[in-house]
């Protein structure tokens, strides 16, 4: 055991009580419990320098976190408190826990009959492959979405819950359709030496728990373990930690319960609460004491969060002044809510604040609408977090897919992508013969089409055009694939130089050409940056895998001078001088699902949800709710104020009403930005009229027992017509959002066949 600490350690330096108790800890289980805002990656980090500075050797601990941009972090401070020749704080592992498993895969998965050189396919990825087994399976995706059989298999996995289990387990149609996709989809996978997200887990997993010898192998590898995070863990999270600190005990978890927010991917709360369960004699510490907000800020969220029951009980204290109230903030509906936001962000940036220091939050992305309407009329900089993102491109992913087949020549939906991009000549009949004759022959995409290019080919269908393409095409990847050992930036220049990739977007048509050709030069410029910090390991497969391990949170640009636009779950890890909170009701915040079926841990987690927004906020904080919204189908509909509001201590709310100069009685285009004035809430809202909604065209005739889709409440079955008339109704019960009245003419729904 190393010897004790010194008292007068320098990485106690500003440290409370707490931390320093946290910092100093050595053997055994340890618990910290980290509000938000309370210096948790200083902890972590500290700690880690303070087990090396007494004689821990830095390649035996192992450090994971949840995000790129927090193990990046992790490791730049970790390096700057062990400059000191000899310490070596490079060698520490940490990762994230996607990154970690990939890195044992790349090292262990043969034992599992897949390739070293797998290929990790993302959400997009996972999304095509599954929509081209249905289309093999005959599903209609009316019946059954895609999107829809991605999450149920997700799901499935996360809970450890394979295919053939899942097909045996099956009750009803619908489960029994998914069945037969995750089947499939599996067996597509393992035929291109594939892994989705959930896999890197889950094959992880499965080598520690049926390989004895791997198992003893990296479990010995590692003396000291640190998870951060910890309350987001997922079953298959809480068993790797398990198998890698079981023999030792050496396991510092550091979470907050009431920040556990992401239930619906497989994260489970009960893995924080009952850590003290789990290992025996774990010292617990709480770290409370905010560096972040104004302390009425953190009276709003202890108010809130006080009211969950299924938490580990303290609150969050702060040395800072109180700043200003927290602006509760009535409007008539969703276009008057932007509005005040802008007005806010406006008011931010006339004191000398920068638009980076803004951020507007929402439940759910389809309230992003009218918020970015408000703000591109208004003229201020705006960034929608969470939308499409830049390694989802289709110039981006056209690139990286020959990268994929060049590692991976197994890897089809790469291969498929890159035929005919740019055009050469190889269609949609010549890919059906390639195919064909794949199925047939029982050969992988790759090795038919170096086949069907050769004179004396057996492909059948083929006519000389589409053999000399082949070959050609063939050709190329051959060239490639004899390149592959170049850095990966000049590896992807020279790509797209040989295949005229820049001319190919101009030639498109595309009006957002020159936009993509910023795109494909970014990509190039990032795989540069990539070789300077790779370190030994610069290769296609290290680039690609660092690629698809890339998160939303991680390209996030917090140096551009903008407003930020985005969903709570993507503002977890945040923070901003003003944060405006939109769309505070019930139905919303919290979520109508919640209110309908979810019962208390439910509304637990919605909670918990409230809390996280409230938390992101530094300086300022805004909520606002809407007397009347059009949503769901419901022109005008009325709106309840989140229950949320209640829990609000009454000594740090302001209540206010932006009223309208104007009555909700022409184009909504017509309103500008000066027309808001502020009023206390005791002046009369009653006369807001909502906006004239628009009406859906020609609504489709319905009859009790049809099944229907909602763009928002998704598939559902009609249980009956109600009136007659432009006033007719109908009440649908969803399968996720539970039973719903909705005026028909404004519902814009489509029948399901």
């Amino acid at each position: 055991m190393p010897p004790s600490p010194d008292p007068l350690n320098p990485l106690l330096d500003h440290a409370t009580p707490a931390q320093a108790r946290a910092i100093t800890h050595v053997d055994g289980p340890l618990l910290v419990l980290a509000g938000a805002g309370s210096g948790k990656t200083r902890v972590i980090t500290r700690r880690v320098a303070n087990l090396v500075r007494h004689g821990i050797a830095p390649e035996s601990i192992l450090a994971v976190t949840f995000t790129n941009k927090a193990a990046r972090e992790m490791k730049e401070r970790i390096a700057a408190l062990l400059e000191e020749p000899g310490l070596h704080g490079d060698r520490v592992w940490v990762n994230t826990f996607h990154a970690f498993c990939a890195r044992l895969l790349r090292r262990e998965i043969e034992r599992l009959d897949y390739p070293r050189a797998f290929t990790i396919y993302d959400e997009s990825d996972r999304l095509s492959l599954i929509t081209n087994v249905m289309k093999e399976l005959k599903i209609d995706t009316d019946v059954l979405a895609p999107s829809a059989a991605s999450a149920v298999i997700s799901r499935a996995k996360n809970d450890s819950i394979g295919p053939r289990d899942y097909e045996r387990e099956a009750d009803g149609t619908f489960a029994q359709m998914i069945a037969r996709v995750y089947v499939r989809y599996e067996h597509s996978m393992k035929t291109s030496g594939a892994l989705d997200f959930d896999d890197l887990l889950l094959k992880a997993l499965e080598l520690l728990r049926e390989h004895p010898d791997v198992r003893r192998r990296w479990c010995a590898r590692f003396d000291y373990v640190l998870i951060d995070e910890y309350q987001d863990t997922n079953r298959i999270q809480y068993r790797l930690v398990h198998f890698l600190a079981g023999e030792h005990k050496n396991l510092c978890v550091t979470g907050d319960p009431d920040q556990a927010i992401y239930s619906w991917r497989g994260a489970d709360v009960d893995n924080i609460l009952s850590f003290e369960r789990d290992f025996e004699g774990a010292e617990v510490i709480l770290l409370e004491q905010n560096f972040r907000s104004l302390a009425n800020i953190l009276r709003a969220a202890d108010g809130v969060i006080a009211h969950n029951v299924k938490r580990k009980p303290k609150r969050l204290v702060t040395d800072a002044e109180d700043g200003d109230p927290i602006a509760l903030i009535t409007v008539p509906d969703e276009f008057e809510e932007a509005r005040t936001a802008v007005r806010l962000v406006r008011e931010h940036s006339a004191a000398g604040g920068p638009l980076r220091e803004c951020a507007v939050f929402y439940r759910t992305n389809a309230l992003s609408r009218s918020l970015e309407r408000a703000f591109l009329e208004a003229g201020i900089p705006y960034d929608v977090v969470g939308t499409v993102a830049f390694y989802d491109r289709k110039e981006i992913k056209d690139l990286l897919a020959y990268l994929r087949v060049v590692v991976n020549p197994d890897d089809d939906l790469s291969l498929v992508r890159i035929l005919n991009v740019p055009a050469r000549g190889i269609g949609a009949r010549t890919l059906e013969h390639l195919r064909a004759f794949a199925d047939t022959t029982g050969q992988r995409l790759r090795a038919v089409v170096s086949q069907a290019g050769r004179r004396d080919t057996s492909v059948p269908g083929l006519g000389p055009r589409q053999r000399s393409a082949l070959r050609r095409f063939d050709g190329f990847l051959v060239e490639l694939e004899d390149r592959r050992h170049r850095p990966v930036g000049e590896f992807i220049e020279q790509l797209v130089e040989d295949i005229e990739y820049l001319d190919y977007l101009d030639q498109k048509g595309d009006p957002r050409a020159d936009e993509r050709k910023e795109n494909v030069l970014e990509l190039i410029a990032s795989a540069r940056e990539f070789e300077g910090r790779a370190g030994h390991d610069d290769s296609l497969v290290a680039f690609l895998e660092d690629v698809a391990l890339v998160s939303q949170v991680d390209l996030f640009a917090d140096e551009e001078d903008r407003v930020s636009l985005m969903t709570i779950h993507n503002a977890k890890g945040l923070e901003f001088d003003l944060v405006v909170l939109a769309g505070f009701e019930d139905g919303l915040l919290p979520h109508a699902r919640s209110l309908d079926a979810g019962g208390d841990d439910a509304i637990e987690e919605e909670r918990r949800l409230c809390y996280v927004a409230i938390t992101r906020a530094k300086k300022r904080l805004a909520i606002l709710h809407a007397m009347f919204r059009n949503w769901g189908g419901v022109p005008g509909s009325p709106r309840t104020p989140s229950r949320f509001v209640d829990e609000i201590p009454d000594e740090v709310l302001e209540r206010h009403a932006a009223v309208s100069q104007r009555r909700y009685d022409r184009p909504t285009s017509d309103w500008t930005h000066d027309e808001v004035d502020w009023t206390t809430a005791s002046d009369e809202p009653d006369a807001w009229e909502a906006d004239p909604p628009v009406r859906t065209a020609d609504p489709p005739t319905l009859e009790s027992g049809q099944l229907v889709r909602h763009e928002i409440f998704g598939i559902g079955r009609v249980v009956r017509i109600e009136g007659a008339g432009p006033g007719r109704k109908v009440r649908i019960r969803f399968t996720t959002a539970g039973e719903r009245l909705l005026v028909l003419e404004y519902a814009n729904l489509t029948v399901v066949n």
